[in-house]
């Protein structure tokens, strides 16, 4: 009889530990995968801010002013777009859009483009402001992970 017992509260106890392993592998993927989300869209923040920031100085400081960032940006798309009167960073992120706009008006000409990654990677962006309508942006990739 006690031999009985003890198998039957083994085979029950090792089913409640398979049941409970199953959900923990679950839930910790799952919780991986929003972990994986909320840094590739903070990463895109900093960045986004670091480079509309920077864009702002270099139009404070007047013709002549020039300024270099270095940032990671997640796997994105980001380009320009006219917000309003004003220049804007539009970042594309999978299924989020951020926008960020900044103090450069529109009828600026802003020359250059971003170098778009489906990688993570370290860029080198050069804002460097031209003429009294023309603000160049030279932007490279220096390294990709």
């Amino acid at each position: 009889m006690r031999g009985q017992i003890s198998i039957e509260f083994i085979f029950i106890f090792s089913a409640l530990l398979m049941l409970f392993a199953g959900t923990s592998i679950n839930l910790y993927q799952r919780g991986r995968t929003d972990l994986d989300k909320v840094n590739q869209l903070s990463d895109a923040r900093r960045a986004a801010t670091l480079i509309v920031n920077a864009l702002n100085s270099v139009y404070s400081g007047g013709i002549g002013s020039r300024q270099t960032v270095e940032y990671w940006m997640p796997p994105s798309f980001f380009a320009w777009e006219n917000d309003n009167g004003r220049w804007a960073l539009r970042l594309s992120l999978g299924s989020e859009v951020l926008t960020f706009p900044s103090l450069l008006p529109a009828e600026n000409f802003l020359q250059g483009k971003f170098e778009n990654s489906n990688q993570r990677a370290l860029h080198r962006t050069v804002f460097n402001y031209v003429s009294l309508d023309n603000l160049y942006i030279s932007d490279s990739i220096l390294e990709k992970t």
